[in-house]
């Protein structure tokens, strides 16, 4: 489920927009604000297709430090992509702290 009403968000997480939307989309390609380029990067890491799951794999790993503290911090950020932020390694203090206090978290998450 998509938090994000920009039209072509859904419809790259939903899967019914091209191949070459979503490759673009999981690549960074598309020009997107970075609260809809961080749900779509996690909802695609899990894609069927694995040219698509790998490209947004990396290009979530290649997501600056500061931008991530800042989905972290942002109550317009999708509960996924808290989720995910809650599961990455090494990031050190700043965003486990921040995930902690946005009230968004999922208890799960914050476990």
């Amino acid at each position: 489920m998509t938090t994000s009403t920009n039209p072509a968000v859904q419809a790259i997480i939903e899967g019914t927009a091209p191949h070459q939307a979503r490759l673009a989309a999981a690549s960074g390609l598309l020009p997107l604000p970075q609260t809809d380029l961080l749900e779509v990067l996690v909802a695609l890491r899990q894609s069927e297709n694995p040219e698509i799951a790998v490209a947004a794999r990396e290009t979530l790993e290649s997501q600056d430090q500061p931008d991530l503290l800042s989905a972290a911090k942002s109550d317009e950020t999708s509960g996924a992509v808290l989720d995910y932020l809650a599961t990455r390694a090494g990031d050190g203090r700043e965003i486990p702290e921040a995930l902690i206090l946005n009230n968004k978290t999922s208890d799960q998450a914050i476990a």
